[in-house]
């Protein structure tokens, strides 16, 4: 919207909405759907773009998300955005977030960002300002465990580390997502990858 699109139009689920019709306020050409993320009630194949960021890998089956996705743009010119956690390089992450998911996912949204996430984020704030210090040699940082994640940590600010430990604690679903498994949900979905990119090491960015 702020880059003069037409108009946009975005699904949330159950509580989702709520949160997010404050922050489009600002864009009275966006409308905002509650609905099923697998059968949205949308026409299929007239969107220029699609963006599903942070979206597939909360679902409980993120194959059949992407050829929903697929099958909202357009068939010619239309063009599919995704971001997902990757399982790639999020080993350990996977094994020290999800015990504490299960339990957290049942604890309102409040509560897991004041209590839990806000004090995980200052911690990962302040770690990524010291290991990415002007003076500190990069040798030294690149030796750390997830030191790209380190580097874009320290591009960011506190809210945004908030938003996402948050992210992570609350959802009662994550998926971590393979290449190869990127790879079989397009050509399921009958699209092909323009581009693929590994971002910080633990995620993937798709362009369809």
């Amino acid at each position: 919207a702020r880059r003069g699109a037409g108009g946009g139009v975005g699904v949330a689920v159950r509580h989702s909405v709520d949160t997010s019709l404050p922050l489009l306020r600002a864009f009275p050409n966006l409308t905002l759907v509650q609905a099923d993320l697998l059968t949205p009630p949308l026409r299929r194949a007239c969107f220029d773009l699609v963006t599903a960021i942070g979206v597939l890998h909360h679902l409980a089956h993120p194959g059949e998300g992407l050829r929903t996705a697929v099958s909202l743009a357009k068939e010619d010119s239309g063009e599919v955005f995704v971001w997902v956690y990757s399982q790639e390089g999020n080993h350990w992450t996977a094994r020290a977030v999800d015990p504490l998911r299960t339990r957290l996912c049942r604890w309102p949204v409040v509560q897991v960002r004041r209590w839990v996430a806000s004090p995980l984020s200052q911690v990962i704030y302040a770690g990524a300002w010291t290991l990415h210090h002007p003076r500190l040699p990069a040798w030294v940082y690149r030796r750390f465990p997830k030191a790209e994640y380190i580097h874009s940590a320290s591009r960011q600010s506190r809210g945004e580390i908030v938003h996402m430990v948050t992210d992570q604690l609350i959802a009662p679903t994550t998926h971590y997502v393979t290449r190869r498994s990127l790879e079989a949900w397009s050509t399921a979905a009958g699209a092909s990858i323009r581009r693929m990119s590994h971002d910080n090491g633990m995620s993937w960015q798709v362009h369809l």
